[in-house]
């Protein structure tokens, strides 16, 4: 993908309708837009060249999908021969023609009624994507969709009714960890669901051509993900410095407001500008707003410190919507080659955006942290800690490794499956332990079975040998 955006970003070449901003229309990304107020834009007269932009009557999402695939996809792979490999977009085809039956049938699961209950209805014609369709969501919108959506509310009225006042403080460190771990659990929900939706806008774009809808929906998806990546990365380090210095009994450090600054920036960073109601997340139980500001740029860097085709995208779309790289006006230009490469561009996002593995990553480590944060709460902090060690233990600090009798039972065979304490959260001990004995975790299978006395545990093969560990009822 790298060389297909050096080739399409060499290959732009745009004439100027007057000549005394021609430095304006160089991709030059580090440099602010030469447009001053009060200057004008020739959009009239013999040299312009200005045409209705490509928006028309709002297709049906069959049909804009039938059109990517079958008409706009083969069309960009023509126009560039060598990189038609680099858009092939395997993962996004899949997306986009994925057959939608299981996951329909999830939605009609009875433990799946609390959740949609409360969910605005329409009318379906029947089938899978009937069944997602029979909800008031946008056109394009998956089971998955419903969900995440049905999720997120529920998680926000859980948050509102648990903490109605708003963040507690964290010398109430039970409950504080507790604020914080739903709180991740609604931005991680929120992020999906506003993701997917840009997701089936931005095929949208692609379809229709339209080459300002693209970059916008191309820069939001890239921030939308930097912020997936970057969120459990910060809460993590700042949970992992807290528990170094966490005691038995005190309370807790100065750096927990590391903990739950980031999650202030993503939820209640526009909440003093915002007319909105203020709910729990963006308030204090003290009183006042929580404030923090959330920069995007700084974000994005950070999310792709070792990315550089994300970075480079990112740049090159704001550099387009900031009039570094072309003019406003030049967008509602019907341009064969500006409109190829805004759509070269978002089928690079998209197929990104669409690979499984990718997702699982950034979501599987923001499941991480939350079970980090419940577990802390579930232990009462280090407020309730015999010593130390388990203080730190609590917040998901093991060291010095885990201690036979103290920490863990068993020998890890079926007939006397390993036991983790209670002390410990499960998911990190267990790794912990396997490590312990030698296990290469990049090489070893967890499944799950039962041991002798029919208990649920998780089953860890490596090398020939198996690895027993009773998983902790509840």
């Amino acid at each position: 993908a790298g060389d297909l955006i050096r080739a399409l970003t060499a290959q732009h070449q745009i004439k100027p309708t007057t000549h005394c901003c021609q430095s304006a229309w160089q991709p030059n990304l580090g440099r602010r837009s030469t447009y001053r107020r009060g200057k004008s834009v020739q959009t009239t007269g013999t040299t312009s060249q200005s045409r209705a932009p490509a928006i028309g009557p709002l297709r049906s999402w069959r049909r804009t999908v039938k059109q990517l695939l079958s008409h706009t996809l083969p069309e960009l792979r023509a126009a560039h021969p060598p990189k038609a490999e680099e858009l092939n977009v395997s993962a996004l085809t899949e997306w986009l023609t994925a057959e939608q039956d299981q996951a329909a049938y999830m939605l009609r699961a009875p433990e799946m009624a609390p959740l949609l209950r409360e969910l605005p209805r329409g009318s379906s014609d029947g089938g899978a994507e009937g069944e997602s369709a029979s909800y008031k969501m946008w056109e394009g919108a998956r089971a998955e969709d419903v969900r995440s959506l049905s999720l997120a509310r529920l998680s926000e009225q859980g948050l509102v009714d648990e903490f109605p006042s708003g963040a507690p403080d964290p010398g109430k460190q039970a409950r504080w960890l507790k604020f914080n771990e739903k709180a991740l659990e609604l931005a991680g929900l929120m992020d999906l669901v506003k993701a997917a939706a840009l997701k089936v806008q931005l095929v949208r774009q692609v379809a229709q051509g339209n080459s300002l809808g693209v970059w916008l929906c191309v820069r939001s998806l890239i921030e939308h993900r930097a912020l997936a990546i970057w969120l459990p990365k910060q809460i993590g380090a700042s949970l992992d410095a807290l528990a170094a210095d966490v005691r038995a009994g005190a309370p807790l450090p100065e750096s927990s407001s590391e903990v739950s600054r980031p999650l202030a920036m993503v939820l209640a960073g526009q909440a003093e500008k915002s007319k909105e109601e203020h709910r729990a997340w963006v308030i204090k139980e003290q009183g006042g707003l929580r404030t923090a500001e959330l920069k995007l740029k700084n974000v994005t860097e950070a999310a792709f410190s070792q990315d550089p085709e994300f970075r480079t995208l990112y740049a090159i779309a704001s550099a387009v919507l900031h009039g570094r790289h072309v003019r406003g006006w030049d967008l509602t230009v019907n341009d064969a080659q500006l409109r190829a490469q805004a759509n070269s561009y978002g089928l690079l996002v998209l197929e990104r955006l669409c690979d499984k593995v990718e997702e699982m990553t950034h979501l599987s480590a923001t499941g991480y942290q939350k079970m980090r944060l419940e577990h802390a709460a579930t232990v009462g902090g280090a407020v309730l800690a015999a010593n130390d060690r388990m203080a730190k233990q609590a917040f998901g600090h093991i060291e010095g490794g885990l201690r036979f009798g103290i920490d863990y039972s068993g020998h890890g065979t079926v007939d006397s499956p390993f036991c983790i304490e209670a002390h410990l959260q499960f998911h990190t001990a267990s790794y912990a332990l396997l490590e312990q004995m030698g296990v290469d975790l990049s090489r070893v299978f967890k499944r799950r079975d039962h041991d002798c006395a029919g208990r649920s545990c998780d089953c860890w093969s490596s090398s020939g040998h198996e690895y027993w560990v009773l998983i902790r009822p509840g």
